[in-house]
């Protein structure tokens, strides 16, 4: 599972920006390719592949393209993929480990790395995603811990991959939310300079929801770029997955301006890319 997330956060990895505008040219970076297909970029040189994406799985059943031609902006090669998911593995010199909770603003860590934030309802499956992405960083690995129970994380947690950025697991919001969250989330959002790319986590199972058009609304209130995530999607048929996409893409279309055109689908119970 670690080849779906990690990919898109890999960029983060030689490219820090403070300006959306350059980190979204980083994100949104055309590829030469195809989503089916392969080029030969000369005789000498080897034929790189784009990865699957689980969107393309669903597109034989309609006929009209998921995501227009010009949205789909990040089709990262295999190559990326696995870059990607170096990222979470710990190496020499390349440690990976929870720094810490935090409710109170003024105790956030210090650090030079950039931070990537991961927010949604409770219970979108958000830790079990971090979970699986820290699957190989045992010390990180044994800090996520997962409940079904909605609300079950109640701070702000910070995981720091290396010196490439850290990762924030943010509160849920909707049922049982903390009663800090306006204090102590929203406030992170609003003045966290060092926030560089957030991860709004919709359920593949459900589609958008009330709760979640909550979430997407502050982000738009805020002013704060954003990519949506659908996660679970392998708790669900094809028919009903391709209803909640379509459904979250045409609300992406009417009700947004700071939400990247692209989303992304996961699984953090399978290897499915994004």
């Amino acid at each position: 599972m670690r080849k779906s997330v990690c990919m898109f956060l890999s960029p983060l990895r030689k490219h820090y920006q403070k300006s959306w505008s350059v980190l979204k040219e980083i994100l949104t970076r055309k590829s030469s390719q195809n989503i089916h297909t392969c080029c030969s970029l000369s005789a000498s040189e080897t034929i790189r592949k784009v990865a699957s994406n689980p969107i393309m799985d669903l597109q034989p059943y309609i006929s009209i393209p998921i995501v227009p031609e010009g949205d789909l902006v990040f089709q990262p090669t295999e190559e990326e993929v696995t870059a990607g998911t170096q990222l979470f593995i710990p190496k020499p010199k390349h440690d990976i480990r929870f720094i810490k909770s935090v409710v109170d603003l003024e105790k956030l860590p210090y650090y030079k790395v950039p931070e990537v934030a991961f927010l949604g309802v409770s219970n979108v499956g958000k830790s079990s995603l971090i979970q699986a992405m820290f699957s190989k960083a045992i010390d990180a690995f044994n800090k996520v811990s997962v409940s079904k129970k909605p609300g079950h994380t109640r701070t702000l947690r910070f995981f720091q991959v290396g010196n490439s950025f850290s990762l924030v697991d943010m509160p849920g919001y909707g049922e049982n939310m903390p009663h800090h969250y306006v204090s102590s989330v929203e406030s992170y959002l609003q003045t966290r300079k060092k926030l560089v790319r957030s991860f709004l986590l919709i359920n593949g199972e459900t589609g958008i929801h009330e709760h979640d058009e909550i979430g997407i609304k502050m982000m738009e209130e805020f002013g704060i770029p954003y990519i949506l995530v659908m996660t679970k999607i392998d708790k669900v048929s094809k028919s009903v997955l391709l209803k909640n996409l379509l459904s979250l893409m045409e609300y992406r279309k009417k009700k947004t301006h700071y939400c990247l055109a692209q989303p992304f689908m996961v699984s953090s119970v399978e290897e499915v890319l994004v």
